[in-house]
């Protein structure tokens, strides 16, 4: 996997007392049969949005790693 494109934008600082967590949140928007498009995002331990990001990756075959040459 390839990333194409990424963004993330900050809303509001996470406030989380000790104990407690930030919730995340990932989410597949679309797929194609060479890209997918997808989003994510954090919430404080209020439920308040502190974060969302995007992306955008492309599906590449793995290719074998093939020793160079000495010539």
């Amino acid at each position: 996997v390839v990333t194409i494109e990424m963004k993330t934008s900050f809303m509001r600082p996470a406030k989380v007392a000790v104990g407690q967590k930030l919730v995340a949140r990932g989410k597949l928007q679309h797929r194609t049969r060479s890209l997918a498009f997808t989003e994510g995002r954090v919430y404080d331990a209020d439920g308040q949005l502190c974060a969302v990001a995007t992306g955008t990756f492309k599906y590449v075959s793995r290719q074998i790693n093939q020793v160079p040459s000495t010539d």
